[in-house]
């Protein structure tokens, strides 16, 4: 008998119990729906933890088609902050028009239109995915990390990476600045299976239901 990819449910599911075992903090997700919904990336904190959801409560929810691929995406989304703040309850991952949000959103339909089409999206082995996505998750550090108590999250950053299905950059001018991006670009090459370039989002990104090699790649 074959084994689990690390990219179709049981190879996901796997990796979810596997990484739930551990010390580390379960791994939280956000809907593109809800955050559509929402129209901002929300900030969890001890006390708000409304919108994120288990990542291992998702692959579960969603199953597999007959195929054993996954009805949920998870993607693990590497940004910089666009309003920090040096008191760190006032600072943002968006900005106050929540361009972020509605350029994941975006880029989500975009996604599920690609893998309905049989686009090879980058990052992702062939036929891994398939039209049967139903949805996609973002693990988004400020959705998704206790903002009250981030430590152990960020020590469980390349967990929560190795867990996701692929690793999307939402790039800006002063992205290459930041160490952490750089660092969390590094870990995503290496679970990047393929040897791809990572796909990458701006502010402004409109689905149009253009062609991978319309689509900005890293």
């Amino acid at each position: 008998m074959a084994e689990a990819s690390c990219h179709d449910n049981k190879g996901k599911r796997k990796q979810l119990e596997l990484a739930s075992a551990s010390k580390a903090p379960p791994m939280k997700v956000i809907s593109a729906t809800e955050l559509g919904r929402i129209g901002r990336i929300p900030k969890r904190t001890k006390n708000n933890s409304l919108h994120a959801v288990k990542a291992l409560d998702v692959v579960v929810e969603h199953g597999s088609c007959a195929a054993k691929r996954p009805g949920a995406v998870l993607v693990f989304v590497s940004h910089r902050w666009l309003s920090p703040h040096a008191d760190s309850s006032q600072a943002d991952a968006d900005d106050r028009r929540g361009s972020k949000a509605r350029a994941l959103v975006e880029w989500a339909k975009w996604f599920k239109w690609a893998l309905k089409v049989g686009e090879r999206v980058s990052g992702l082995p062939t036929g891994e995915l398939t039209s049967h996505c139903k949805e996609v998750y973002f693990w988004i550090d400020q959705a998704c990390v206790n903002q009250d108590d981030p430590a152990p999250h960020m020590a469980a950053l390349p967990v929560y990476a190795a867990c996701s299905h692929l690793t999307l950059c939402y790039h800006t001018h002063d992205y290459d600045g930041r160490a952490w991006c750089q660092v969390e670009r590094m870990i995503s090459y290496v679970y990047c299976s393929t040897g791809d370039m990572l796909p990458v989002v701006r502010q402004g990104f409109l689905n149009k239901n253009q062609s991978v090699a319309q689509v900005e790649r890293w």
